[in-house]
């Protein structure tokens, strides 16, 4: 199973100090180089930036139209969906 993921489930994971849960539910994730720029470049310093740069299990990448799922018209587009595959 291939899991896309974006800022939202990493900075609030880290917040309620369960940020290793996503380690135990998927041995890989992948994030938009846009998440990762915003959590841990941007965020540094928040919760979660720490937390990414050091997950070796989380890899960077450019999202591909496949990884993405359709979202509600009535919501503003994410930058990143977390999709399960």
């Amino acid at each position: 199973m291939r899991v896309v993921c974006n800022s939202r489930p990493l900075i609030h994971l880290a917040r309620a100090a369960h940020f290793a849960l996503l380690r135990l539910l998927f041995r890989r994730i992948l994030i938009p180089c846009a998440v990762y720029e915003e959590v841990a470049i941007r965020g540094r310093g928040e919760q979660g930036a720490q937390e990414l740069a050091q997950a070796t299990w989380i890899h960077r990448r450019h999202p591909r139209r496949s990884d993405l799922i359709k979202v509600s018209p009535s919501f503003p587009p994410p930058r990143a969906i977390l999709s399960r595959h």
